[in-house]
C-alpha cells in the first residue's frame, strides 16, 4: 500500500546541489521513516519475515522456504493447450523464454520487468525441477519442460557451452 517516493541520500558536500544539506538530511530522515513503516507492515502481512538488510532490497521480504523438488506435482505445470491460451493476449501473442536453477535470476528480473509493463502474456519453461519451484514458489508464471538437460553451467564461453 505504500510507495517510497525519492531516494535516500547522503548530504552533499557540493556545491552545485540546489537542495541545502538541512533539506536533504530532512528527506532522508522522511524516507528512512517510510521504509521502517513498510518492513512493520511487511512484517505484519508475512508474519515477521522481514530482515534487517540494508540498500536497494532493505525493504524486501525474505523469501518464504523454499518448496522442495520434491515436494512439487510438476505434472500440474506441464504446458498445454489451455495453459498457452490462458497466457496469450487478445491477439494471440505470448513471450516465452526458459531457465535452469543456475539463471533464475534473469526469470525474476525478466517477469518483474513484464509485471511493471503491465503485460501478462508470458510464460517461463523451467528446464529443470528446481527451476519450477523457484518460479512457483514467487508466482512466476511458469511450465516444466522436463528437458533432461544438463544443469550445467551453459554462459558464453564455458565449456559446455561449446559442446
Amino acid at each position: 500500500s505504500g510507495v517510497l517516493s525519492g531516494a535516500i541520500r547522503q548530504p552533499a558536500q557540493n556545491a552545485f546541489l540546489s537542495d541545502p544539506p538541512s533539506s536533504l538530511a530532512k528527506e532522508n530522515e522522511e524516507l528512512k521513516a517510510q521504509i521502517a513503516a513498510l518492513r512493520r507492515e511487511m512484517g505484519d502481512l508475512k508474519g515477521g519475515a522481514v530482515t534487517s538488510r540494508s540498500g536497494p532490497t532493505a525493504a524486501m521480504p525474505t523469501p518464504r522456504r523454499q518448496q522442495s523438488e520434491g515436494e512439487l506435482n510438476a505434472s500440474k505445470y506441464k504446458l498445454t493447450d489451455d495453459l498457452i491460451r490462458s497466457r496469450c493476449n487478445k491477439y494471440n501473442i505470448i513471450l516465452v523464454t526458459f531457465v535452469n536453477a543456475k539463471r533464475a535470476d534473469y526469470a525474476y528480473t525478466w517477469n518483474s520487468h513484464l509485471r511493471r509493463l503491465k503485460l501478462t502474456n508470458y510464460l517461463i519453461g523451467a528446464l529443470d525441477m528446481k527451476a519450477l519451484a523457484l518460479l512457483v514458489e514467487r508466482q512466476i508464471p511458469a511450465f516444466d519442460m522436463d528437458s533432461g538437460l544438463t544443469t550445467a553451467d551453459y554462459g558464453w564461453g564455458t565449456k559446455t557451452f561449446r559442446q
